[in-house]
């Protein structure tokens, strides 16, 4: 394990006097680390992705080296200190982690990014949280945030892929880091890996596939035999397929993959890419698990056998809040990705008019609320609170290009997907409203936890002919979902089905 120190200034110029240094990571932070301290001689640079069209880096009459990884293990000695000039301080700690040449070694990180005014005080803030928690870890700690340390315990071993991604206020990640805790809860440790960079066949790309295969091998090598090994898609990842198939041959690893888009179906950002992972995905994969029993046709009809397939019923979304009470009023909430060109039907609400939308999320756009009095926009709100802003109304579950029926590829896509937007809004209690042919209206309806329609036009006569009491006997089902979902009871039991079937 790598030795952080988190020192200030004064300390650090003075273990700079002592030691050769070594930086890793080139880019705005190396620039400004050499502003910052022009005196001082670098041995080398380490990066992941450009050292092969960098040879050297020539500052202040200096011709400083750019090295691999491997090529640090060559170079660094007891009088060399490592810095860390690069904002990705986590991914970059656990790469150094895994290398066992730098076991003791010391690693600055504070020294290079304190006072980076190129990002926002909140991510500062966050950065400075991590290089605590990074300087006071232990291998025990480290095991326990990773789930290890439970996994440990049990006979037959449980691990998880997770690749390195930025938060934000958007859903999207919030479902991938549940099934990543839900199932950490149960035993299976995180294994980390980077998601791919440049084009396949560039340097840059070849670098990153290289860096990647090399983390699957460590991976590989900490598995038991017999393991599972649980992996989330669509991955940023270019699969080592060939790689992954001999390992699993090998050591009887049983991969579960758990999929949260089909990017053949949805259309967003897709390319051949896409095929090609769909296909590597179907051949490494021993069970599937898909949202719901649409999907899972779906993948019949690809070729799929049924017995690899399991439904997810609905995503599940942790959070310690309670649902706040709730008023009755007829009006409905949009939660989520407000981007005009993901969802075009926004610029139709005010046709629903008297009807009350309330809006929250990211890209908003005032084309949607001009010349509109029955839309109001609430901002943006991060993930693990907004389902204590709830507190009347509807959650609306629509997508597409119009306010009439679902369309275009982001709206014929809910004839198969589980919308994370219908997790958030019923584990905040609300009950919602949902196309009458999305594929999630049936669980809706079986769990009375809202009504569908075909058009949003027939909101208003549903909503003037529902009662108080009607309304609240869907609150108290979907408080009820609410526990469920809170819980992480749906991704457990899919977990459990997949692991007694192998």
């Amino acid at each position: 394990m790598i030795r952080i120190i988190d020192a200030d200034k004064k300390c650090f110029e003075k273990e700079m006097e002592r030691k050769r240094v070594i930086c890793f990571g080139l880019g705005k932070c190396l620039e400004r680390f050499i502003k910052l301290n022009p005196e001082l001689e670098i041995m080398g640079i380490v990066d992941n992705f450009k050292y092969r069209d960098i040879q050297y880096l020539k500052w202040s009459g200096q011709n400083i080296p750019v090295w691999s990884p491997e090529e640090l293990e060559k170079y660094i000695d007891t009088d060399s200190i490592i810095v860390i000039t690069s904002l990705r301080v986590n991914e970059i700690t656990d790469q150094l982690d895994a290398m066992e040449s730098m076991n003791g070694k010391s690693c600055f990180i504070e020294a290079s990014i304190d006072g980076y005014k190129e990002i926002g005080i909140e991510e500062q803030n966050q950065l400075k949280e991590q290089i605590k928690s990074l300087e006071s870890r232990t291998e025990e700690s480290i095991l326990r945030d990773n789930y290890g340390l439970k996994n440990r315990q049990e006979k037959q071993k449980r691990y998880q892929i997770w690749e390195y991604i930025k938060k934000n206020n958007i859903a999207g990640s919030k479902a991938r880091e549940d099934v990543r805790d839900i199932a950490g809860s149960i035993g299976y440790q995180v294994l980390k890996v980077h998601c791919s960079i440049g084009e396949k066949g560039t340097s840059v790309g070849m670098c990153s596939d290289q860096l990647i295969r090399k983390e699957w091998m460590h991976h590989f090598n900490i598995m038991e035999e017999n393991s599972f090994l649980l992996i989330q898609g669509p991955i940023g990842t270019r699969l080592p397929k060939e790689l992954i198939l001999q390992k699993k041959r090998e050591k009887n690893i049983h991969i579960i993959y758990l999929i949260h888009d089909v990017e053949i179906l949805r259309r967003i950002g897709y390319t051949e890419i896409r095929d090609e992972e769909f296909e590597i995905i179907n051949e490494i994969s021993d069970r599937l698990i898909v949202h719901n029993e649409s999907m899972k046709k779906f993948y019949v009809d690809c070729g799929v056998k049924q017995e690899k397939l399991i439904s997810l019923q609905i995503f599940d979304y942790l959070s310690t809040t309670d649902p706040v009470s709730k008023s009755f009023e007829r009006s409905v909430i949009i939660a989520g990705n407000l981007s005009l060109e993901k969802s075009q039907y926004l610029k139709e609400l005010k046709e629903l008019n008297p009807i009350k939308v309330h809006l929250y999320g990211v890209n908003f756009s005032d084309e949607i609320t001009k010349n509109a009095n029955n839309i109001e926009y609430h901002g943006s709100v991060p993930s693990d609170i907004i389902p204590e802003k709830f507190m009347k109304g509807f959650g609306l579950v629509w997508d597409g290009n119009r306010i009439d029926t679902c369309s275009g590829n982001t709206g014929s896509y809910l004839r198969y997907n589980n919308p994370h937007k219908l997790s958030l809004y019923l584990s905040a209690g609300l009950p919602v409203i949902i196309w009458n042919e999305a594929a999630e209206k049936s669980f809706v309806i079986e769990n009375q936890v809202g009504f569908t329609v075909h058009s949003l036009y027939e909101i208003e006569e549903k909503l003037n002919n529902l009662t108080e009491k009607d309304y609240f006997h869907f609150v108290e089902h979907a408080e009820y979902m609410a526990k469920k979902l809170k819980a992480g009871e749906y991704t457990r039991q899919a977990l459990r089905i997949a692991e007694e079937s192998l």
